[in-house]
Formats: C-alpha cells, sequence, structure tokens
C-alpha cells in the first residue's frame, strides 16, 4: 500500500465519485476495475488482463484530491492459464 500526499479533506461519496470519473476517464483502464472508499482510502478490486492495465488504474486514481492512500488489489490474469472450458461429449 502506498499513500497520497493530497490534504483536501473530501467525503469517502466525493472522492469515491472523483475516482470512478477518473478511471472511466482513463482509456488504458478497463471497465472491469472497482471502486472502494472508506475513511479516505481508496480500494482497487476487480481484474484486468495485462499489469500495465492494473498499474493505469493505480496511478489513476493517485491523483484523486482527498484519498489518503490507495490499495490495488487488481488481479491480472494470465490469459495462458485461464480454464477453457471443454465440450461435453456425452451430449454429442
Amino acid at each position: 500500500m502506498r499513500f497520497a500526499t493530497h490534504a483536501t479533506h473530501r467525503s469517502d461519496a466525493e472522492i469515491f465519485a472523483a475516482a470512478r470519473r477518473a478511471l472511466d476517464c482513463n482509456p488504458r483502464v478497463p471497465s472491469a476495475v472497482r471502486v472502494h472508499v472508506s475513511d479516505g482510502m481508496v480500494l482497487l478490486t476487480g481484474s484486468v488482463r495485462a499489469m500495465w492495465e492494473r498499474e493505469a488504474a493505480d496511478q489513476t486514481v493517485r491523483g484523486v484530491d482527498g484519498a489518503h492512500g490507495v490499495e490495488n488489489d487488481i488481479y491480472v490474469i494470465n490469459i495462458s492459464d485461464a480454464a477453457f472450458e471443454m465440450p461435453d461429449e456425452s451430449k454429442s
């Protein structure tokens, strides 16, 4: 967890709205990234396909005024490790 240096006092709802807007405006951040705010701390969750998407989300919310810090719990899915459903041969 890294801490931001912003001193602006904003409510959790205001921080959430600003973080969500910032993420939505960044085309490098997938819409699957979720934001949670508690006591000024921003928590990012969800999954992305690449580490650069995870880092883009992290850097985007670090610029949000009023956030005391960011915890990035975004999971990077390794496509080669993704489980693919095999066809059920018993139905043929």
